[in-house]
């Protein structure tokens, strides 16, 4: 994580971030810069029926205390490094092994790419992983309501659900293993607490979007959905930045050869974990015999302590939510009407690190039950996809060009529908 995490520091502004970077420093006090945010935010509620003013808040506030590159992106890195970390105690909540931790953390890491138009994880303020650490935060809490039968937390979990929801609409993904943790805890009595913490900041959000959708008074294209947009080649084009995205993008050296080279290093990641499976697993049983002993020896602490992984609902929730991680967001990229009609387009948009999310948690039971405890895998998975990240990582920051140049002030941005 260290190693590709230092690459991310060596790289120059990019996307929103050169316009940004250049825009709020410029005022002169905090007022200023808060009720600029609160106006130009205000504006995308008239104009696109788009209500998330959180990320107004957090891109001026982070522009207005960070104004040296270097220590940004080191600030991203830390951001980063918080969401990898909330999401590992997570599945340390929910009774997951540290193996699988580890594994899972590291699938994340393979997500982890440097573009030069769109990336998530090193520009736009970092406003992607801020919306999806304070998703994970909100399962966190939703996790201490049950285990410490506190109602207190449920209030945590609301107010973050709604910052999130504000940040970034594709916060609302979160619903899905929320709903899913609630059903497979219903006849406890808590459960109620945690149902009407879910619900309410849902419903406000709802009908506050709702009531600006209806209102817009010039959609562009580029936030214009419908069925009727709906692309083949768009879906696809998002969809292939779940996994691995870099280094498949570096190891065919084309982008229209992308697709080819990621079912390549998905087949050899696949082909690594059968052959280790093969090698050290206990040829009478389909599990290996370490992790059956397990298995029986703690099967009862298991239906204690955790009752999500002991019962089940376990493999459903993993499975819902990871699907729905991964295949929603390029949903909604292949119905914008700006997307899915956009010729030669072939990067996939912000939308990748719910996607590489949705992927390690679907992984999760798969990993826990069949391979966590097979003495070299997760030796055999660190090494190629450590190797895959530092090369492709590497590759990227060395060709890519700074872009410090740009200083378009930000407001001008409302008359640039494709800008946005």
């Amino acid at each position: 994580m260290a190693v590709a995490l230092s690459f991310l520091v060596q790289t120059p502004y990019g996307g929103d971030d050169l316009i940004n970077h250049n825009t709020w420093p410029n005022f002169y006090n905090w007022p200023a810069t808060l009720n600029y945010a609160w106006n130009y935010s205000y504006q995308w509620m008239q104009v696109q029926g788009r209500f998330f003013p959180g990320a107004f808040f957090w891109t001026a506030s982070i522009f207005r205390l960070i104004q040296i590159r270097f220590i940004y992106h080191i600030f991203l890195a830390g951001l980063i490094y918080l969401y990898f970390r909330t999401t590992r105690n997570i599945l340390k909540d929910l009774g997951i092994s540290f193996k699988t931790q580890v594994a899972s953390i590291l699938v994340l890491l393979s997500g982890f790419y440097l573009e030069t138009n769109y990336s998530p994880y090193n520009q736009y303020s970092g406003l992607i992983i801020w919306s999806l650490f304070l998703s994970v935060c909100t399962l966190r809490f939703a996790l201490k309501i049950y285990s410490k039968n506190r109602k207190l937390f449920s209030i945590f979990m609301a107010t973050t659900l709604f910052f999130a929801f504000s940040s970034y609409e594709l916060s609302l993904l979160i619903l899905i293993p929320q709903l899913l943790l609630y059903v497979s805890r219903r006849r406890e009595k808590i459960a109620t607490t945690h149902f009407v913490g879910l619900v309410a900041p849902a419903l406000l959000y709802f009908s506050i979007s709702y009531y600006l959708r209806s209102h817009a008074t010039g959609i562009i294209p580029k936030y214009s959905f419908s069925l009727s947009n709906f692309s083949w080649a768009a879906y696809i084009t998002q969809l292939k930045g779940t996994f691995l995205y870099n280094f498949a993008q570096v190891f065919t050296n084309s982008s229209s050869n992308h697709m080819l080279g990621t079912w390549i290093v998905f087949i050899a990641f696949a082909l690594t974990l059968v052959f280790s499976r093969v090698l050290h697993s206990d040829a009478t049983s389909p599990l290996p015999a370490t992790f059956v002993k397990k298995t029986k020896s703690h099967k009862a602490q298991n239906e204690t302590t955790y009752p999500l992984k002991a019962g089940r609902h376990f493999s459903i929730f993993f499975v819902i939510s990871g699907l729905s991680f991964i295949s929603l967001p390029p949903l909604l990229f292949a119905l914008s009407k700006f997307w899915s009609t956009l010729p030669n387009w072939n990067e996939p948009y912000l939308y990748t690190p719910f996607q590489t999310l949705g992927f390690a948690v679907l992984l999760v039971p798969l990993i826990e039950k069949g391979w966590a405890n097979i003495p070299r895998t997760q030796t055999f998975v660190l090494i190629f996809l450590v190797l895959c990240e530092v090369l492709s990582v590497g590759f990227q920051v060395q060709t890519t060009q700074p872009g410090d140049q740009f200083t378009l002030p930000r407001a001008q941005c409302l008359h640039l529908p494709d800008s946005c």
